[in-house]
């Protein structure tokens, strides 16, 4: 019942986990107690207003709710459902009213008569009769709720006016050709709910020409959508309208719909199209690169716009904005629509109003999401081609593009390393490095080279040293590195397809190549051989290498449990197979939950006793499994934005080197699951909801 729950109630849910996992503890309730303790959904309210005319809004930070209905106006704290401050409605008036946004103290209100604009005291509610502007196309109040726009069409020209509601000065005016084409009649819009909000603003019923602004957060900048012309640019704080090159032209729909949006400090220009979101620095106009996300309805930024939120009609992600490659974070919407989307970093959360997009009526549940610490991490621009746990765990080896850095694992301190290593260009193309690394079995020494130039040499690091204390031999290319068990070999493979494996004897300073052995490689526990991401099986005793299929896809991942009974192939398409140890008996394939063609299995590695195997991906995601039952174990563990790049299990710990985040560590015990959720439900099961969910048992207090 408690996974029941995790949507329609999900504090509720997460106090029957952790009581059931302090009646019994067993593998299910751990497992349930992990996801319960990882699970997204914290939190649903819902306005008690039901009246199908009620506007709502969530405030600048999410954490009010705004209700505006005929009898009363009350603004919520969401967290804890109390109603902050309550005004008379505006059940008297019979004209138009706007929509309001974030912390508005002053709604828009447009005569029943005339095109007049008066302004409403949320905070008394009562009305200034003075008029504020004539508007025959409409009103909206601006993302800060501290600017109203208001637009108008005459003569030749439509016109937009940006106002001050505290000290109701003329910010700034934009005028617009008008061709005065007929309004159309039967207009399409994406939604119901667009045509809902576009009818509260009077702006419904537009000529096809008509103009549509958008205002940055701290109202410095303002866009004009012109149908069919360059978005036109103004700074607010003087008034005057930029010159901004290579801005892009946008159909009636599109700003009708508002496909254009502003980052709050308006230094960025957003278009939303059908399959990407197209985003130019302010003022050179120059396009920065794009975001791939297809069918986008939403989007929100963080109040530092640090992190943007956009949302489709299956799912809501988080995204650096800076780095639109990868998400941060993802969560199913399963079958609603997200709006006024609030990202809040401080309190690790997204909150956003949740509907149906053909609904009839305004949105009237807040859904909290929590993001899991994914935007609170030591964040680095700078992209990880790789890493690697030494064989005791002790340290991590990142590569970077001409370099390798080194980290204390129990720590997370930097370590002496080698010095950067010089990069050369090839055919003319700026310099280029590709770092490649491995710890000898003691992780005393670290092997590494570029494999960029056309020979490569491997250079010896010791860590206690400090120092490079020998090197190979240039060989014609180099694959990937691996030591022997006796640590006296190094195994350079080739490049696929037709590279060989060469054994470099540390001692001698001599070569044995082995035809047909290229790529990844991983090396046998019993140390008598290694398996490649190409499907080869090298004997390093006899010197020959098989082929054999490891999977129906090439592998892109692999890795041995440490007794050598199992072997795990992740591959492009996201599966696992499980092998026998000696490569020759397939166990069974690890599929996750819900495929995702781009979510290829980007790293692998098995507990001490080889009874969990955890495999991260190109997502950023972490999945555990059991090797008895081929079951996942919990919830996925999402990493912040990237490739997983090296995974180690460690008891109860999982640790994540990550391609954007160096290293980090998760608690896996299920004490530090229930800490979780006692924390982020308040409490433990009350007796009467113990009584109701577990009759017959004895109630426990569950929080301390």
């Amino acid at each position: 019942s408690a996974a029941s729950l995790r949507q329609t109630d999900p504090k509720l849910s997460m106090r029957l986990s952790l009581a059931a996992w302090h009646l019994a503890d067993l593998p299910e309730t751990r497992a349930n107690l992990r996801t319960a303790g990882l699970q997204a959904q914290q939190d649903v309210f819902t306005d008690p207003d039901t009246a199908p005319d009620t506007v709502r809004w969530l405030s600048s930070d999410g954490r009010s709710l705004y209700s505006v209905g005929a009898d009363r106006v009350v603004r919520w704290d969401v967290e804890t459902r109390r109603a902050v401050t309550t005004v008379p409605g505006l059940a008297g008036w019979t004209g138009g009213r706007g929509e309001g946004q974030g912390d508005t103290r002053w709604l828009p209100l447009f005569g029943p008569d005339d095109d007049t604009v008066t302004l409403w005291d949320m905070t008394t509610g009562l009305r200034d009769p003075a008029p504020l502007d004539n508007a025959n196309r409409g009103v909206e109040i601006a993302l800060s709720g501290r600017r109203l726009i208001t637009y108008h069409a005459s003569g030749s020209h439509h016109r937009v006016r940006v106002w001050d509601t505290a000290t109701r000065r003329l910010v700034t005016q934009a005028d617009t050709p008008r061709e005065k084409k007929s309004i159309p009649g039967e207009r399409q819009w994406r939604s119901v709910f667009t045509l809902i909000r576009k009818a509260h603003n009077g702006r419904s019923a537009v000529e096809p020409d008509a103009p549509d602004a958008t205002l940055s957060a701290d109202d410095t900048t303002m866009a004009v959508c012109v149908p069919g012309a360059p978005v036109r640019v103004w700074d607010l704080r003087t008034g005057r309208e930029l010159d901004v090159p290579h801005m892009p032209e946008l159909s009636a729909e599109q700003c009708g719909e508002r496909r254009l949006r502003l980052s709050p400090d308006g230094r960025r220009l957003l278009m939303i199209t059908d399959t990407r979101i197209r985003f130019w620095e302010l003022p050179t106009g120059r396009e920065l690169p794009a975001m791939d996300e297809p069918g986008v309805d939403e989007i929100g930024f963080s109040a530092d716009g640090t992190f943007l939120a956009t949302a489709n009609a299956d799912e809501l992600l988080v995204w650096r904005a800076g780095v639109p490659s990868a998400p941060l974070f993802r969560h199913p919407l399963a079958g609603e629509h997200a709006f006024a989307i609030r990202v809040d970093p401080a309190a690790d959360q997204v909150r956003y109003l949740a509907g149906s997009p053909n609904t009839y009526s305004w949105p009237a549940t807040v859904r909290t999401l929590k993001l899991n610490s994914v935007v609170d991490v030591g964040w680095r621009d700078e992209n990880a081609r790789s890493a690697l746990f030494s064989p005791d765990g002790n340290t991590l080896a990142t590569t970077y593009a001409n370099r390798v850095e080194l980290r204390d694992v129990r720590t997370g301190r930097l370590l002496p390393g080698p010095s950067p290593i010089p990069c050369q260009a090839m055919d003319s193309a700026e310099p280029r490095c590709n770092v490649i690394a491995a710890f000898r079995p003691d992780g005393g020494v670290l092997a590494y080279g570029d494999t960029h130039p056309e020979s490569f040499s491997a250079q010896m690091w010791d860590l206690a040293g400090r120092r490079v204390t020998g090197r190979t031999a240039p060989f014609p290319y180099g694959g990937a590195l691996a030591y022997t068990l006796d640590s006296e070999t190094l195994l350079v493979s080739g490049l696929p397809p037709t590279g060989s494996l060469t054994l470099w004897d540390l001692k001698r300073g001599t070569a044995t190549a082995v035809p047909g052995v290229n790529g990844n490689i991983a090396l046998a526990p019993s140390g008598r051989s290694l398996v490649t991401t190409g499907g080869q099986v090298a004997d390093l005793v006899s010197g020959r290498a098989v082929v054999r299929a490891s999977g129906s896809h090439p592998a892109s991942a692999l890795a041995f449990s440490a007794d050598g009974r199992f072997l795990a192939v992740g591959d492009k398409t996201g599966q696992t197979v499980l092998w026998d140890g000696t490569v020759r008996r397939r166990l069974g394939t690890l599929t996750p939950a819900s495929p995702d063609a781009s979510d290829w299995v980007s790293a692998l590695a098995f507990s001490a006793d080889g009874s969990v195997l955890a495999v991260g991906t190109a997502e950023g995601v972490t999945q555990l499994w059991d090797t008895a039952t081929r079951q996942p174990i919990g919830a996925p563990i999402s990493t912040p934005a990237g490739y997983v790049a090296a995974l180690r299990l460690d008891r109860d710990a999982l640790y994540v080197a990550g391609e954007h985040v160096p290293l980090r560590r998760h608690d896996l015990t299920p004490e530090a699951a229930a800490r979780t959720v006692c924390r982020r439900a308040g409490h433990g099961l009350t007796p009467d909801d113990w009584a109701t969910h577990f009759p017959g048992y004895t109630y426990q207090a569950t929080c301390a």
